[in-house]
């Protein structure tokens, strides 16, 4: 049985924006290489937060490339051009389909980028 001390994270909370999570359980982001080769959204990474969505109030996605060269890390999940709205829309519904809300998370690799993965190459 869990102690009474912990009983608040279960409790709603509101954001400064007036957004109200229904407990206080956030799903920090974390890098599932599972997207497409394309970087489009997986059915394996709907699955994810499919599997997922039913306790916690917000999920922080997986660092998504803002741009082809912002590519880090091969099947990185991309949000650049409009081909990626369709995934993206379906992730958005695979997080709120037990009612929590949804962050995307914006990445651009800088220095750290691959070139293996930007189609760039040194130099």
């Amino acid at each position: 049985m869990m102690k009474r001390k912990y009983g608040q994270i279960f409790s709603p909370y509101t954001l400064s924006n007036g957004t109200v999570l229904k407990n206080r359980i956030v799903v920090a982001p974390m890098t599932t290489y599972s997207g497409q080769e394309d970087g489009l959204v997986s059915d394996e990474e709907l699955a994810y937060y499919k599997r997922r969505a039913d306790g916690p109030a917000l999920f922080i996605t997986a660092a998504a490339a803002i741009s082809p060269v912002a590519t880090s890390f091969p099947r990185q999940m991309k949000v650049y051009d409009e081909q990626s709205i369709a995934g993206l829309t379906e992730l958005s519904k695979a997080i709120k389909s037990k009612g929590a809300k949804a962050i995307l998370q914006l990445h651009h690799g800088g220095s750290e980028s691959l070139p293996s993965c930007t189609g760039r190459t040194n130099g």
